[in-house]
């Protein structure tokens, strides 16, 4: 760990995983949505579809 650039993100990923209040692994942000905790495959594709469909309607009617 002699590069500072990896020492910057390493404290860069642990203030943000303290203001997400995670302290162990593993952990996952999906959406907004903090899972702190094993999830299982079926219960983290769900997740993600909801995530997925929550933005695409916050996209709607959105012009690029």
């Amino acid at each position: 760990m002699q590069d500072p650039a990896i020492a910057d993100e390493i404290a860069r990923v642990r203030a943000l995983a303290k203001g997400l209040h995670i302290d162990g692994t593993p952990a996952l942000v999906v959406g907004d949505i903090v899972i702190a905790e094993l999830v299982d495959m079926a219960s983290l594709q769900r997740l993600l579809a909801d995530a997925r469909s929550k933005r695409a309607g916050s996209r709607a009617g959105q012009h690029l």
